[in-house]
């Protein structure tokens, strides 16, 4: 009668289930440290690419009430007086309307507030109405108002620029009729 038994395993170790489950592991902390930059990036894109188009936005808005300074010599400039600075810009149009540009710091609803200031615009008494969304932030608009002779030649101008989510726009130089 022989002494040794063959018997066959079944299972496995604890050392080879050591091992399937590092290497296991290393894969997948691989793949994840791939995918992940992906996922973050996707999101910095969506968040550019939303900043530009308020960006866009606003300045049209900007050049849409100034078409008519640029091409109406009757039109005025309220705000910034000629040869001041504002942080704020306000233009009363041919047909009597004033349009006010101007910075919300403390917008409704909006936690904490220094995060969420936005470009508004008022006409004449109505409500100001936000040009930007809620997750761009606007700070430094700064409006410069300069006359014939000083850094226009021989024309009035505007020098607008502000900051969205802290990309710098301007500035931006618009000429006026007299």
């Amino acid at each position: 009668m022989p002494l040794h038994h063959d018997h066959q395993q079944d299972g496995v170790t604890l050392l080879e289930a050591i091992i399937y489950v590092a290497l296991f592991s290393a894969l997948t902390t691989g793949v994840l440290m791939s995918v992940y930059p992906l996922f973050t990036g996707a999101a910095r894109h969506t968040e550019l690419i939303a900043t530009h188009s308020d960006i866009v936005f606003i300045l049209k808005k900007i050049e849409q009430t100034l078409s008519d300074s640029i091409t109406t010599p009757s039109s005025t400039i309220l705000v910034p007086p000629s040869g001041q600075s504002a942080e704020t810009l306000a233009i009363q149009s041919t047909t009597g309307s004033i349009f006010t540009f101007t910075i919300d710091t403390a917008p409704s609803g909006c936690t904490p507030p220094r995060l969420c200031a936005t470009l508004t615009l008022k006409t004449n008494s109505g409500p100001a109405l936000s040009l930007n969304s809620r997750r761009i932030h606007i700070s430094d608009f700064t409006v410069t108002h300069t006359e014939q002779g000083l850094d226009c030649s021989s024309v009035r101008c505007l020098d607008i620029s502000f900051a969205a989510n802290g990309q710098a726009v301007g500035p931006l130089r618009y000429y006026l009729r007299f």
